[in-house]
């Protein structure tokens, strides 16, 4: 057996996503009794508080996952992504262009790119699959994953919008900060380029193993059955209704157009319109719900640890304890680490900046440092270790049938990759 051949063994023994989630929760509430002064009575509060705070977002990653496999499953969808699938000829090919349409899909909206990326990544599976041209599924999914990784950076992303705003809790400290200095900045753009030049290049590399998916055909014979209904297609008439009172709305309210309601809205009107019968659509998505279960048990689970971190005190405490080491020299660099270690127990980008980014805001102050760096930093931390932390990876797990453990072993390269990429363009801006 070869050292990559143990490598890839050694991952087959992680836990599953939901296992992690509990593993992880019991390791927050050691924290919260060792590191903090909450009482047991405070710390029951905490998580119970916590465990119901996700609830409306859970029920968004819901129905994009729903509602996106929904409209993959459209006879139109099916043509336009079997096309695509059709013009990769080899796995090597498949995992370089999946790297570059998750990364450029993540830079414009990690929502659109998680579940776009993970129909992609399925159809181009069960293509190879069927013409027995062999491919590395784990490396495939792994790589329809790495948009997770430059979603912050992205315009998408939770903490530079949110100072962007005039609204936001901060705003009497550090202002409105423009999104020229945060997203659009030259450091920002460096390491966006940079994970464009080097990690499709590492799928690339990687992909000199290969081993294919042997059950992907018989998932390719089932996406195929296509129920025809004769009769109104109510659907497609209900959707354009849809469409234009969805039109309307955005119109006065001026909201993102990237903004996760807004894509559930976009995607359950096009899945409608494209299916055009509603006991079809139906069908579709009840087909998809097969692939929510891990959302629906771990959102909680996650929501519950986030509130022991944010009520308890734990989240500030270890933030502090870091930053107690920082200087003008390391506090960006000391930030990062601080950000990406907090997103293994906190996986919300959007949560973390919340609870997190007061902390770094005030040390940046008393050291005169730059808030819109400092900003930065937080995000570059929040999406590497996205590549470890499986939470977001459930849509995607779910959707492609794959496991954390076929994924992990690549997701760890990439990260490794990125924190060389983010580091040095902290150091070097």
């Amino acid at each position: 057996m070869t050292w990559q051949d143990r490598y890839i063994t050694f991952f087959k023994k992680i836990p599953s996503p939901f296992h992690l989630a509990i593993y992880l929760s019991v390791l927050a509430l050691l924290l919260s009794f060792l590191c903090t002064e909450a009482s047991i009575g405070d710390v029951s509060v905490a998580w119970t508080k916590g465990f119901w705070e996700l609830l409306p977002f859970g029920m968004q990653m819901l129905l994009i996952l729903v509602l996106g496999s929904a409209l993959a499953e459209s006879r139109v969808a099916q043509i336009l992504i079997d096309e695509i699938a059709k013009r990769i000829t080899s796995g090597r090919q498949a995992v370089f262009w999946m790297s570059v349409f998750a990364l450029l899909s993540g830079y414009l909206n990690w929502g659109l790119s998680l579940v776009f990326s993970a129909l992609l990544a399925k159809k181009i599976s069960q293509s190879l699959t069927e013409r027995k041209i062999k491919y590395n599924h784990g490396l495939l999914v792994a790589s329809a994953y790495l948009g997770l990784m430059v979603w912050h950076g992205g315009l998408s992303g939770s903490a530079p919008l949110d100072v962007a705003s005039t609204a936001h809790k901060l705003v009497d400290k550090i202002g409105t900060v423009n999104t020229r200095e945060t997203l659009a900045s030259n450091m920002n753009l460096f390491s966006l380029a940079c994970c464009l030049l080097f990690l499709p290049l590492v799928s690339f590399l990687f992909s000199k193993r290969q081993g294919a998916q042997q059950n992907a055909i018989i998932q390719v014979e089932e996406d195929r059955k296509y129920r025809s209904v004769k009769g109104l297609p109510v659907g497609r008439i209900f959707a354009l209704l849809m469409l234009f009172f969805f039109v309307i709305s955005f119109w006065h309210m001026q909201s993102s157009i990237l903004s996760l309601n807004n894509i559930n809205m976009m995607l359950f009107i096009t899945a409608l319109a494209l299916h055009g019968h509603l006991a079809i659509f139906m069908a579709s998505v009840q087909k998809g719900l097969g692939n929510a279960v891990g959302i629906v048990l771990q959102f909680p689970i996650y929501a519950g640890l986030m509130g022991l971190l944010k009520y308890t005190g734990l989240l500030s405490e270890i933030s502090a304890a870091i930053l107690q080491i920082a200087d003008v020299s390391n506090f960006y660099f000391l930030s990062f680490l601080s950000a990406g270690l907090t997103n293994i127990l906190v996986p919300s980008g959007g949560g973390q900046w919340q609870v997190q980014g007061p902390i770094l805001i005030e040390v940046a102050q008393q050291l005169g440092l730059s808030i819109p760096k400092t900003v930065m930093a937080l995000a570059y931390g929040d999406q590497l270790t996205n590549m470890l932390q499986p939470f977001w990876a459930l849509p995607l797990l779910g959707i492609t049938k794959a496991k954390v453990s076929d994924i992990l072993p690549y997701t760890l390269v990439f990260m490794m990759v990125g924190f060389l990429i983010f580091t040095a363009a902290l150091y070097i801006f």
